[in-house]
């Protein structure tokens, strides 16, 4: 938006802050639910979610094909991860590290906005029905890691 730099960094201290401001901004104009703390929280957001992807389905796929929308998705896929762990932890706590890792990157990616636009153009689904098969997949995913948990 042709704004100097130096504008900018007296606004925000560093491109990893200026990233994090716009990420909030635009998570709060589609209406982003927060993320889950618990394991049924995991499995009951993702309808919301995939909804408010759909609220605004041009700028959600501009943030992920723009390569400047990749890197603000990428400056905050830490928190993303921290959050997804922690509302996991439930299921995950007692797992080998590889299969807790591997059951977080499955559900992760099955609750983002890569997974909403996968369901849905791979399989020509509403949002509404991507939102059931993610929900479905995840709903597997940890009853198969609590049967495996024992």
């Amino acid at each position: 938006s042709r704004v100097p730099q130096r504008t900018l960094y007296r606004y925000f201290q560093s491109r990893d802050e200026l990233f994090g401001a716009f990420w909030r901004w635009v998570n709060e104009l589609i209406k982003v639910p927060p993320l889950p703390t618990t394991p049924d929280e995991v499995v009951s957001h993702i309808p919301a979610l995939f909804d408010a992807f759909d609220r605004d389905e041009a700028l959600v796929r501009a943030m992920m094909h723009d390569p400047h929308g990749r890197a603000v998705r990428v400056a905050n896929a830490g928190a993303r991860r921290n959050k997804f762990s922690k509302a996991l932890r439930p299921v995950i706590e007692t797992m080998p590290e590889a299969e807790a890792m591997s059951l977080l990157a499955s559900v992760t990616v099955l609750c983002s906005a890569t997974g909403w636009e996968s369901i849905k153009d791979n399989w020509r689904l509403s949002g509404a029905e991507a939102a059931e098969a993610a929900q479905w997949a995840v709903k597997a995913l940890i009853k198969s890691a609590r049967k495996r948990r024992g």
